[in-house]
């Protein structure tokens, strides 16, 4: 019998690697919960000690928010590439890259944990959490980063497409410096230009199938647009009153340097 510590245990592990959560592991523990409680209906002891649905299903729970990230690294280059590649380093190896970039990953922590715990993102939660269970912090993650590229001009004088390019071409720079994964990703970012495109619902759509294709057990996130689409006032009113917030959170704890 595996008791519910040792599954714990088995989680924070590959959780760390992926940098997920060893900053702040106590705000994963009713996640493990919930899956220790899904297992157990299920296939407990073959899911447990199978390494690669374990890993998934951490690797999906990541964040998918790349917009809002670049957006809130105040223009800074350093802090964009630490921003962007955070999900990808674990621990405290943020300490081995330059100081600005440990900063934007210090700063991508931060908006993760803030965002996480919010009472306004649990609220846009609730129309996906019963059909899509862990996977609605993913979906709410996507969808926020839409409504913040549709509603780009009321937040940046600079076009998103001047944005996107500026982004695309600091990641050029800074190639070398990136983990491997990143490196690896980055070019079909760039071709796809996942930034702009996630202003259309289409871009989404193809960021969901995608995301589905990689996932075991997948609820039919691939579908979610459907639920987007209706309650789509709500949710974007959710994203107009949380997002201010989020804004001044990281003003006041990364001022600009």
């Amino acid at each position: 019998m595996v008791f519910f510590d040792e599954f714990k245990a088995a989680f924070q592990g590959i959780g760390s690697k992926q940098g997920l959560f060893s900053h702040d592991f106590s705000r994963w523990k009713p996640v493990v919960s919930l899956v220790w409680k899904k297992c157990q209906t299920i296939e407990p002891l073959n899911f447990i000690y199978n390494r690669a649905n374990l890993s998934g299903l951490v690797l999906v729970l990541r964040t998918m928010n790349h917009l809002a990230h670049l957006y809130l690294s105040q223009q800074d280059e350093k802090m964009m590439v630490g921003n962007f590649i955070a999900d990808g380093v674990k621990g405290n190896k943020y300490l081995a890259f330059e100081a600005e970039i440990s900063r934007g990953i210090i700063m991508h922590r931060a908006i993760d944990t803030f965002t996480d715990s919010h009472v306004i993102v649990s609220h846009s939660k609730r129309f996906f959490r019963e059909k899509y269970g862990l996977y609605s912090a993913v979906l709410i993650d996507l969808f926020y980063d839409h409504f913040l590229a549709k509603n780009w001009k009321q937040f940046s004088n600079m076009p998103l497409l001047f944005f996107a390019e500026h982004a695309y071409n600091v990641f050029e720079k800074y190639f070398d410096q990136m983990p491997l994964r990143y490196q690896h990703m980055f070019p079909y970012m760039q071709k796809e230009n996942w930034l702009l495109n996630y202003a259309h619902l289409e871009g989404i759509q193809r960021s969901l199938t995608g995301m589905s294709q990689r996932i075991k057990n997948n609820p039919g996130i691939e579908h979610s647009v459907s639920e987007l689409r209706a309650h789509y006032d709500e949710l974007e009113h959710d994203f107009n009153q949380f997002f201010p917030e989020l804004q001044q959170e990281m003003v006041s704890h990364f001022p600009a340097q």
